[in-house]
């Protein structure tokens, strides 16, 4: 994921954080505002006295600051816990009493006071784990429509008590439900975000392994060759002066070959060739005295498929000359069922590529995501190194 991507990632998040926090942080100071509209309504009227007004009022600002924070609960998101059940118990159970002692006085103000035990009600199932979440809701909105109910019945108004009941119900509910959906919508979002951060640190990963994979083949492939003829080269100075000078020459023409592909590979844009990488096999074990045959062409390979088997040729020929005593080594390409491409050889028995290292696991990583396949067996004194992939287009 390129930075201009994230960047834009990243502004959506805040976008989102901005419109979740505006539709749930003012909820409680909305709903105590109407709260505290009724009760100045209240003393115009004559319903409350100075002292009512004064402690109604007290108690009511006290739920709106307590209620703020239960919103911030809730944008901590889903099942994160409450951190203070006894407090936010304290402030569901402060809004109860005054919402019964309102409706005491006026019946219709239970419409606005029940909204205010609402609020912790939806900080409370917000917070709770999900199993306990609909009996939370279950219970606080019982609480709440119990509450307005008897104090209908406290003033000698029964026949009100089963719209009361239907109300306070639908508004605790109605208040659960909206807090509870923006909730979610912010903690989907928060796991999304974390997903795109864990998604960028995958291809981070995946784009170090492929490098240390690309490195890994360059350099131990071109080391092996270099350590092989400076040995030829040591054993024929003496007798063959000029072969030993012209194993030198090619010495210094694989170092040069190798310092270009690890260029290449650090710029991005090394692409192995089938063919050239055969060739070069062949060469090189032919220098190390291994009798070398080839059956099929690298030509029947497709495009997309020839780094890979490329690679895997580079692997089994630098594992050759590093681990076997091979005297002869054979190289088959077969495309009549997908692409097969075989490379054995006799030094099995000396202990061959068997336990070749990280290079085979390597290899396998790179044969996987083309859905297909890499095994490396002994087949009594011969080592076989294996690889199968799909055509492109046959899946």
């Amino acid at each position: 994921m390129n930075s201009s991507a994230s960047e834009n990632s990243a502004a959506r998040v805040r976008r989102v954080h901005r419109y979740t926090w505006w539709m749930v942080m003012p909820t409680a100071p909305i709903y105590c505002l109407l709260a505290i509209v009724n009760l100045v309504h209240g003393r115009v009227t004559g319903l409350y006295n100075n002292v009512e007004l004064v402690v109604l009022l007290a108690v009511v600002l006290a739920i709106a600051v307590e209620g703020t924070r239960a919103c911030g609960m809730i944008m901590r998101g889903m099942g994160a816990g409450i951190p203070e059940p006894v407090r936010i118990t304290t402030d569901f159970t402060a809004s109860l009493v005054v919402l019964g002692y309102v409706t005491t006085r006026e019946i219709p103000a239970f419409l606005l006071f029940t909204l205010l035990p609402a609020l912790f009600a939806a900080a409370i199932v917000t917070g709770s784990r999900r199993e306990h979440r609909w009996w939370m809701g279950c219970g606080c909105t019982v609480l709440t429509a119990g509450v307005a109910s008897a104090s209908v019945v406290a003033t000698g108004n029964e026949e009100f008590v089963p719209v009361t009941v239907g109300y306070a119900t639908f508004l605790v509910a109605m208040t659960v439900f909206m807090l509870l959906v923006q909730g979610w919508i912010w903690d989907v979002v928060c796991e999304l975000d974390r997903a795109r951060g864990t998604e960028a640190e995958l291809a981070v990963a995946r784009e170090r392994l492929r490098f240390a994979s690309e490195l890994h083949d360059v350099q131990g492939h071109h080391l092996q060759v270099i350590a092989l003829k400076g040995e030829l080269t040591e054993r024929m100075i003496d007798s063959d002066a000029d072969a030993a000078r012209a194993q030198a020459a090619e010495i210094a023409e694989t170092a040069r070959r190798a310092l270009r592909e690890t260029r290449e590979v650090v710029h991005g844009y090394r692409r192995s060739d089938l063919s050239t990488e055969l060739n070069n096999a062949v060469r090189i074990l032919r220098a190390a005295s291994i009798e070398t045959t080839v059956e099929g062409s690298s030509t029947s390979v497709p495009p997309p498929l020839q780094p890979l088997f490329a690679a895997m040729v580079r692997e089994g020929t630098t594992n050759i000359l590093r681990h076997s005593g091979a005297r002869r080594c054979e190289l088959r390409i077969d495309d009549t069922d997908g692409i097969s491409v075989t490379l054995c050889n006799d030094g099995a028995g000396n202990g061959s590529e068997h336990d070749a290292g990280s290079g085979i696991a390597g290899l396998r990583d790179r044969f996987d995501p083309m859905h297909g396949s890499l095994t490396a067996e002994r087949r009594g004194e011969w080592f076989e190194l294996v690889g199968h992939a799909p055509a492109p287009g046959e899946g």
